[in-house]
């Protein structure tokens, strides 16, 4: 990986989030296909290593290169390990039913094909981006590898919001300060808004006390 250029990497990346579309793309027919004899369990179980062991891969990769994480391509890899992280949640949902323990086998079949569906998308999503990537890639742009939680503004960076959306648990909750808004500022039956403030924990909060 030391060796590769920027957009030999990307290159990389590309070809083998292609090579895995058309094998989830296989995987679905299979799965579609009316015949009894797939295992579903395992064509799920695959299509969930693939992703997980090419983000893995990635991330050695990019360790490797960090000049060549602009900033667009930054936020592209954030938004494809957001979603990654909600599909592999789902995967979760998935062996519930493929244990039973809902007594619902017709729910089973249809986990099955919905984490199928979401995986061909989320990936045709990624190919599309990176295409479009090494289109424009420039070989001489030197990327800026520092990271900012803020905008000159005081706004949260567009990576920091994503960061904070994806992992909901990082940041605290100050509930001390949202009780004495809701003795001392705000009226029963007000709604709020909470602008700049990431995924508006707070402003929920205080809509849900009514």
């Amino acid at each position: 990986p030391a060796s590769m250029t920027c957009k030999e990497m990307l290159q990389f990346w590309y070809l083998s989030k292609n090579a895995s579309l058309t094998e989830y793309r296989q995987m679905y027919a299979a799965l579609s296909s009316g015949d009894s004899t797939p295992n579903v369990n395992y064509l799920v179980s695959r299509t969930a290593s693939i992703m997980q062991a090419q983000a893995h891969m990635l991330s050695a990769i990019i360790l490797e290169k960090p000049q060549c994480m602009t900033e667009q391509l930054k936020f592209v890899l954030a938004s494809g390990l957001r979603r990654l992280k909600t599909l592999m949640e789902s995967r979760w949902k998935h062996l519930w039913y493929a244990h039973d323990l809902s007594q619902q086998f017709q729910s089973y079949g249809r986990a099955s094909s919905d984490f199928l569906l979401a995986a061909i998308a989320l990936t045709e999503m990624e190919l599309e981006t990176i295409g479009s990537l090494l289109e424009d890639w420039d070989e001489d742009h030197v990327a800026d590898t520092k990271y900012y939680s803020h905008e000159h503004d005081g706004r949260y960076s567009t990576l920091e919001f994503l960061r904070r959306y994806t992992f909901e648990s990082i940041h605290d909750l100050d509930k001390g300060v949202l009780r004495y808004a809701v003795r001392n500022v705000f009226k029963r039956g007000d709604t709020v808004a909470d602008f700049g403030s990431g995924p508006g924990q707070w402003a929920e909060w205080l809509n849900n006390t009514g």
